[in-house]
């Protein structure tokens, strides 16, 4: 296992692994017609016009990073996992802050230090962040990469630490408004050590190749192991131990709501206290 940087690696060797462009552009588009549209929907409804200018002006403010992070999705520095005849290579850092002017980590991994692949499925339940008791249902699919146990995953665990306490980037909108932002998404965890889970599909991911595809290319090389799949019980049942992975699991995806919302119905934790906790265990 070896890091590098993203400067070193060349994506027209070999099989690159990423964000759907088709999917992002797709679902960008739809909600720049449905903030846009808005405005022009109670306007022809005969509403009250603060409410249409109300529409117009959240329709300028949205619109623009809407528009900015579907043409970031097609840059070429958006990859997950690129896979080459000696082994692959996976981005540390998320596609949705990823930047061609900032180089991000990267580690290369040989065949011969990965031991097995396979697909490993998961579904759970959280709060809905919405008032009352809904619940909301989730299913994610992922690459779990086992490597041989003797590597040492302390410098890849840094990293990625690295990657989640790195500042947010400074953004411009609208022709002279900056704001620092960075998405709290990470597709690449270490659940335990020699184990490196790629989140695939999931309600906010939604990889190329198909998973399947990917596998039967690795399986030229590595051991593919029978998919394993895991459910959590109802959010409401879960026991200390489970919760206790469930939240850790979450906050390590970046999906710290979800985390936060967990806390505050099974542990009574304030919002406020939650997702201090939340940030903690990320950093």
């Amino acid at each position: 296992m070896e890091i590098q940087s993203s400067n070193e690696v060349d994506l027209t060797y070999g099989t690159v692994c990423r964000v759907s462009r088709i999917g992002t552009v797709v679902g960008g588009l739809i909600m720049v017609l449905v903030f846009a549209g808005a405005p022009v929907l109670w306007w022809w409804l005969k509403a009250p016009s603060f409410v249409w200018i109300l529409c117009a002006g959240l329709a300028l403010l949205v619109v623009p990073p809407i528009l900015r992070s579907v043409y970031a999705s097609l840059r070429s520095s958006n990859w997950l996992m690129l896979i080459r005849s000696e082994g692959v290579v996976i981005n540390c850092r998320s596609y949705a802050n990823s930047s061609p002017d900032d180089p991000s980590p990267v580690v290369v991994l040989p065949f011969r230090e990965i031991e097995s692949a396979r697909e490993y499925c998961e579904s759970h339940n959280v709060p809905d962040t919405k008032p009352g008791n809904a619940t909301v249902h989730a299913r994610q699919r992922f690459l779990e990469i086992q490597v041989d146990p003797e590597i040492d995953f302390g410098p890849l665990r840094q990293v990625l630490a690295d990657e989640r306490n790195r500042p947010a980037s400074v953004r411009t909108y609208l022709g002279g408004i900056t704001v620092r932002s960075k998405f709290s998404h990470d597709p690449m965890t270490i659940p335990r050590d020699g184990v490196i889970r790629l989140t695939w599909r999931s309600h906010t991911d939604a990889m190329v190749p198909k998973l399947q595809t990917v596998l039967d290319q690795l399986a030229v090389d590595v051991t593919v192991q029978p998919t394993l799949e895991h459910r959590f019980a109802d959010w409401r049942e879960l026991d200390e131990q489970e919760l206790d992975d469930l939240v850790l699991q979450l906050a390590m995806q970046g999906r710290t709501i979800d985390a936060t919302k967990l806390l505050t119905r099974r542990r009574g934790l304030s919002t406020t206290e939650a997702k201090q906790f939340v940030d903690e265990l990320r950093s």
